[in-house]
């Protein structure tokens, strides 16, 4: 019995705690089941808030890094439109300056056009003067001479020193007028004691109209001058200086050019008939097709004339002589030369191609290196002159005769003589 006190102890001690137990862990669970739904509930809370947080940090980086873009790229903008705006102000700052730049340069040049204008109208006004001024000058010299300036030997030297003044410093133009009044005034006449205006500068002056029948400019200066279709038949021009003159398409039957200078010179369909050329220098003249009437006498005359590369190609020259000159390289080819006469004449080089030299004679003269290619050669006889390295091929030396038949089986060569 003493044995089952304690056990039954043991058993209302253990009912006793798990009542209790049961009532204590029942009053408490709830409010550990809240305590712990609260724990959980904050720590969630906690969770999202902190979530939500991160979010809120990374949109606020988002926006803070989308605000410095956009203000970097309105910087930019900003900067780019600063840069376009100096560069426009700077383009029209170049424009406007150009333009004033423009405006001043064509004031300054309608200026100087303007300057020039004046000083070309006071030019033309003194030119003008001065040739009014040498007209009645000359005028009064008229009147006190009966009209022949060169009556009195002090008169003549008036008029000579006048004039020779007066031609320096009037130009071309007035020039021409000033040689046309002597010439009316029958001062410039050949023949007829005219003034003598050697030395006189006359470049350039335009003599093509009216005629200039043997008028005188013996010594005159008359480079570049021009005698257009001009007729002056019996004209004088001995020691003149004319260079570059223009005498195409002129009449100078009769013309006399003695000790002149005419280099490059143009006779283009010039009529030369017995025009003498003497001791002239007509290197790199110009006779183009011009032409001398066979009248049985010489047509044109070269005496110790130095015509070097001159042209007279197609020129028709009947019955002209040729004396002591030079004419090395010049250029006759399709030349009618026939009855012509070569004497101590250097004609080395010429190119007498398709030429006509029929009768024509080339006496103690050279012809080295000649081309007579197609030429005809009827009758022409060349005495002691010299042939060598002349070309003839296709040259005719016989009437009737075939191309290339030269000297082969009809011609017979003599003392350098081309005969049947």
């Amino acid at each position: 019995m003493e044995a089952e006190l304690p056990r039954t102890r043991c058993r209302r001690l253990c009912k006793f705690v798990c009542k209790y137990g049961i009532k204590l862990t029942g009053a408490l669970l709830l409010p550990l089941l809240l305590a712990v739904f609260t724990v959980v509930i904050t720590l969630e809370q906690k969770k999202d808030a902190d979530k939500q947080r991160l979010e809120d940090r990374q949109i606020a980086q988002i926006q803070r890094f989308e605000d410095r873009e956009l203000a970097r790229e309105q910087r930019q903008q900003d900067l780019n439109i600063s840069i376009a705006a100096r560069a426009l102000e700077r383009d029209l700052a170049n424009e406007r300056k150009d333009l004033e730049y423009e405006l001043s340069e064509k004031v300054r040049l309608s200026n100087d056009e303007q300057r020039k204008h004046e000083l070309y109208i006071q030019e033309e006004n003194r030119r003008d003067a001065q040739l009014a001024t040498y007209i009645n000058e000359i005028g009064a010299l008229l009147e006190k001479t009966n009209g022949s300036l060169t009556s009195n030997p002090t008169v003549s030297a008036i008029a000579r020193a006048k004039t020779l003044h007066f031609a320096r410093s009037i130009g071309p133009a007035r020039c021409s007028q000033l040689i046309y009044f002597l010439y009316d005034s029958g001062q410039l006449t050949a023949g007829n004691n005219p003034l003598d205006v050697s030395g006189a500068h006359f470049h350039g002056v335009d003599l093509s109209v009216p005629p200039l029948y043997q008028i005188s400019l013996a010594g005159a200066h008359l480079q570049n001058a021009s005698l257009v279709g001009q007729r002056i038949a019996g004209m004088n021009f001995t020691n003149a200086v004319l260079d570059r003159a223009n005498f195409a398409r002129s009449d100078c039957t009769n013309a006399r050019f003695e000790r002149a200078s005419m280099t490059a010179t143009n006779f283009s369909h010039a009529l030369l008939t017995q025009a003498t050329f003497y001791r002239v220098d007509l290197t790199n003249a110009t006779f183009y097709a011009a032409v001398a009437a066979d009248s049985g006498q010489r047509c044109v005359s070269f005496t110790e004339a130095k015509m070097d590369r001159a042209n007279f190609r197609a020129t028709h020259l009947p019955r002209s002589r040729f004396i002591e000159s030079s004419l090395v390289g010049v250029d006759f080819r399709r030349a009618e030369l026939n009855y012509a006469s070569f004497v101590f004449c250097d004609l080395q080089s010429v190119d007498l191609t398709g030429s006509d030299l029929m009768w024509a004679v080339v006496n103690r003269s050279s012809l080295a290196f000649a081309t007579l290619v197609n030429a005809k050669l009827y009758d022409m006889t060349c005495p002691q002159s010299d042939l060598s390295y002349a070309d003839f091929s296709d040259s005719c030396c016989y009437p009737g005769c075939s191309s290339g038949a030269l000297c082969s089986t009809f011609c017979v060569w003599a003392d350098n003589t081309i005969s049947m």
